[in-house]
């Protein structure tokens, strides 16, 4: 994780992140040829985020250098790629099916979901499990399907919880009530089905079925909220799908605007649009970024904002007070002061992984008792 130059938060790409994905996506070939120059050495050690990156450098290497001695390798990574989704494809093909068969319908997010749109091979972005949006109503129905397919779940659910992650089928699926829990709002019924816009993927899968997926303007939205909030290491694909979305041309800006500020997000699509633009090169039309610097939020929604994208220092520490407030906050949207209230007990037994009040009890001493340690040793207070 790092800061970036007049971005918000520390949830941005490091150094020589940034530096491979110049590489990549820069509209200057010569800008890109020697960012690529100073970070091949990704290729030879790379971290998880790095190579899954790998498709697409391959694609752009071959046009700055088709003579560069990495490109080989980065060409039977792209194969690999390649191999492996189309194997994915089968297997979601299955998912739906069985979804189909009990009726329910399903909508596909993320890296699935721009693979059948807007990237131009699959060997582009590599793909791991596949993220489905069902109704509300529709979630427990949707789990049992792949629980008599033998799939269990792989976390308790709990309250505000908005996927179920489901391995052992065809495919490890995540089954989403919500496409994010970020992404909520007053007044938008069922977790925002009917208020995000759905379309047939323009490819089919291997039976022929087009599924489908987010709008353009939705898929971006939910692409930058999904990849700028923190958990675990900054992921890097999050920017090549976003630039997908962008290059490709039907991303309705009036819309993307719009939704930002429904659900009082306007200040994470900007920065993320502004980290685009500088990355790439120019490829944001500047009038978005100004559509989007004149919404106004308020000290309570950058509260929340912060709270879900600025990381922790330490890897490993409990959640911090200020993301449980503010978890609680965007999962009680429109509920009044005293349900919200109500909420609490159950939110902090989720963010501590607690069993029992008990154990929650001991895990907030612990914690608090921590906290009160650090403190003193940072005063220079000791025995």
């Amino acid at each position: 994780m790092a800061i970036h130059p007049g971005l918000r938060w520390n949830c941005w790409p490091d150094p020589s992140d940034h530096l491979l994905l110049t590489a990549i996506v820069h509209r200057d070939e010569q800008v890109a040829r020697d960012a690529w120059r100073r970070s091949r050495g990704c290729v030879t050690a790379p971290t998880n985020d790095q190579r899954r990156l790998f498709g697409l450098l391959a694609q752009r290497v071959a046009a700055l250098d088709p003579q560069d001695p990495f490109l080989p390798e980065l060409q039977a990574v792209a194969r690999t790629f390649r191999v492996e989704n189309l194997q994915h494809f089968v297997n979601i093909d299955a998912v739906l099916a069985m979804l189909d068969d009990a009726g329910i319908e399903a909508v596909l997010l993320k890296g699935v979901a721009l693979l059948l749109s807007v990237y131009d091979n699959t060997g582009l972005r590599p793909i791991a499990d596949v993220d489905l949006w069902v109704r509300t109503d529709r979630h427990a129905d949707a789990l049992g399907v792949f629980a008599a397919a033998g799939a269990v779940p792989d976390q308790r659910d709990h309250f505000g919880n908005h996927a179920m992650g489901m391995s052992g089928g065809p495919i490890s699926v995540d089954v989403h009530r919500a496409i994010s829990q970020e992404l909520v709002a007053p007044g938008v019924a069922e977790n925002g089905w009917g208020t995000f816009a759905v379309v047939a993927a323009p490819k089919a899968l291997p039976s022929g079925r087009h599924p489908l997926i987010l709008e353009s303007a939705d898929a971006l939205l939910h692409t930058i909220v999904h990849g700028l909030q923190w958990n675990g290491p900054v992921p890097l694909r999050w920017i090549a799908d976003a630039v997908q979305l962008l290059d490709a041309g039907t991303v309705d800006a009036q819309r993307l605007c719009a939704l930002a500020e429904q659900f009082a997000i306007s200040p994470v699509i900007l920065d993320a649009l502004r980290y685009i633009d500088e990355v790439t090169g120019g490829l944001v039309d500047p009038a978005m970024l100004r559509s989007l610097s004149a919404c106004r939020t308020s000290r309570l929604t950058e509260l929340r904002l912060r709270a879900f994208h600025e990381r922790p220092a330490n890897h490993g520490e409990p959640p911090p007070m200020g993301f449980t407030r503010a978890r609680l906050l965007q999962r009680t949207k429109g509920d009044t002061p005293l349900r919200s209230l109500g909420h609490l007990p159950e939110v902090l037994r989720d963010q501590y992984h607690a069993a029992s009040w008990l154990e929650l009890l001991r895990r907030m001493t612990g914690a608090a008792l921590m906290g009160l340690g650090r403190r003193l040793a940072g005063s220079g207070i000791s025995d």
